[in-house]
């Protein structure tokens, strides 16, 4: 069996080699072609911005996790029995 008889006995629907090839071409040639239209500034400029958003959600993420701690601290607060500052007297 060689590739040739593979490759034309595929179904219809398969992916193609050749549509692979160029398909890779294509996004190559445009990544490419986006990194080298940008000039230094801008390019630190999406760095810089990539680093904000991940910030944003790294802080969102912990910020969760410390509500729900104090959260849960609440609850068990609020279970236990609170000491009285004036006892009563028997």
């Amino acid at each position: 069996m060689t590739l040739k008889t593979v490759v034309e006995s595929a179904p219809v629907a398969a992916i193609k080699p050749e549509s692979i090839a160029a398909s890779s071409t294509y996004l190559t040639n445009g990544i490419v072609f986006t990194w080298g239209a940008m000039t230094v500034n801008e390019l630190m400029m999406m760095i810089a911005t990539g680093f904000g958003v991940a910030t944003f959600f790294v802080n969102l993420h912990f910020q969760k996790r410390r509500e729900k701690r104090e959260q849960e601290l609440h609850e068990l607060r609020k279970q236990s029995p609170t000491p009285c500052s004036n006892p009563p007297t028997q």
